[in-house]
């Protein structure tokens, strides 16, 4: 729970709009924010190769949407298979604004001039515009890939406390012992 309260705090409190906005599209405010969301994990290790690697995955998971690549992956695990890319590249899913115009484009350029595979290409993904469980409206797939980065980050910082600090269950609990007694010793 306490990681989950410093991820919380790291990401979400101590991130400026500024950051927020241009962390992906600059190194020094997506380096700022990594620096300021790693600060909240010293209240839990001193370990400076725990703290690296939260910096630093969270520096590629922020800079260059890495959860948007995770979420076009997995969605590989269908019938007809992936889409590219280029039409899901905005949160992994697919964009209807960015595959529709290839759909367009392909219809006027008539059936003559287009080959058994790209009218196959152009059905599965008018099938896959058509179709709400793929073609989810951008509200559901933007708040789907922030749930799936989440995921992500606090994945890497449950990896990197849990193996890269030695002894982060008994500093935590000696931390908070020493806290307890600190407020609740008798006659003080």
């Amino acid at each position: 729970m306490l990681q989950l309260i410093l991820h919380l705090w790291g990401d979400y409190i101590l991130q400026s709009s500024w950051l927020a906005l241009n962390k992906s599209k600059r190194a020094l405010p997506c380096a700022l924010h990594c620096l300021t969301y790693t600060l909240p994990f010293l209240f839990v290790t001193r370990c400076s190769s725990a703290l690296f690697v939260i910096y630093a995955t969270h520096y590629l998971l922020d800079r260059y949407g890495l959860a948007r690549y995770v979420i076009w992956l997995k969605e590989w695990q269908t019938p007809k298979g992936h889409y590219p890319f280029s039409w899901c590249s905005m949160t992994g899913y697919l964009d209807e604004e960015k595959a529709r115009p290839v759909l367009d484009m392909a219809k006027l350029d008539g059936e003559s001039d287009t080959c058994e595979q790209l009218r196959e290409l152009m059905a599965w993904l008018s099938d896959g515009l058509d179709d709400q469980t793929v073609n989810r409206p951008i509200w559901i797939r933007v708040w789907l890939t922030i749930v799936a980065d989440n995921t992500l980050h606090l994945t890497f910082n449950y990896l990197a406390l849990r193996f890269l600090t030695p002894t982060f269950e008994h500093w935590l609990w000696g931390f908070c012992h020493a806290v307890f007694n600190k407020l609740y010793q008798p006659g003080h």
